[in-house]
């Protein structure tokens, strides 16, 4: 299923915090593809959120295909690939590079900028 094929469903993502990186990033996933998504509500946990999407037929919610939990026998749910493009949270792309090194690496880049500042600053009068 491509995102654009997503338009008109509701899709409920509880507890997104006004503000924050996060509720930027479903924020432009609704300007770019005509999404609803709906942030009511705090998150109890995958179960709780699992039982009401279970026991809401026209709601739907996103989760990654390794997201590891225990499927819950006789709620009829499916999971269903998103594709083209395939919504990727930004703070996995950091996570990636830091399985690959490039996060330390990036990280140690940072630091040196950061204490030679630190020695050029002279402390104030």
């Amino acid at each position: 299923m491509t995102v654009a094929q997503l338009a008109g469903h509701r899709i409920w993502m509880p507890g997104i915090v006004p503000g924050t990186e996060w509720a930027a990033y479903y924020d432009d996933l609704v300007a770019e593809f005509g999404l609803t998504i709906e942030a009511t509500g705090p998150n109890f946990g995958s179960d709780a959120l699992l039982d009401t999407i279970a026991d809401t037929p026209a709601l739907a919610t996103f989760m990654g295909g390794q997201t590891r939990l225990v499927w819950p026998a006789g709620h009829g749910l499916r999971r269903i690939p998103v594709t083209n493009p395939m919504p990727v949270y930004p703070h996995s792309l950091l996570w990636h590079a830091a399985a690959g090194g490039g996060f330390t690496m990036r990280r140690g880049r940072t630091r040196s900028r950061r204490s030679s500042a630190a020695c050029a600053r002279t402390p104030d009068a």
